[in-house]
């Protein structure tokens, strides 16, 4: 959220050459934090699926990153509620990252569908063995019901 990724344009800030600064994905755009984690067509498709998995609204307006962490923030629910959904945008986050390197280093694409089983596998993995909260079965976390954790 600070703009402090590897992103072309990071790095050229850095005083590091790139002589080429538009997004090797998508070729529309130069990368910086914000069309990584945001913009970028992809992100927000995989944004999409992750809001529609979590049954909360999708920011429409959503230019950044931290667009979508403080929807994720004002959105109605328990702490514990919050807390879990906030574990699954941090792997949301991972595993764009993780598909931005596959794309721009191996020249593999990596489906949006294959990312998100990625973030729900992170998350419940995550869930399970980093939080204090009872583990739930993968066929409740697939489907989002974390109603037994709350």
């Amino acid at each position: 959220m600070l703009g402090k990724v590897a992103s072309k344009i990071g790095l050229a800030e850095k005083g590091i050459y790139i002589p080429n600064l538009i997004c090797d994905s998508c070729g529309m755009e130069e990368e910086d934090a914000n069309h990584i984690f945001a913009s970028y067509l992809f992100a927000r498709s995989i944004w999409w699926n992750v809001f529609v998995w979590l049954r909360i609204p999708f920011p429409i307006m959503a230019s950044s990153l931290s667009d979508y962490f403080e929807s994720i923030k004002s959105y109605p629910g328990s702490s514990k509620w919050r807390k879990i959904v906030q574990m699954v945008a941090f792997a949301t986050t991972w595993r764009i990252w993780v598909a931005r390197n596959k794309k721009t280093f191996d020249n593999c694409f990596v489906p949006v569908k294959k990312t998100m089983e990625m973030i729900k596998e992170d998350s419940f993995l995550w869930l399970c063995h980093r939080t204090k909260l009872p583990s739930p079965t993968w066929v409740k976390w697939f489907d989002f019901d974390v109603s037994d954790l709350l």
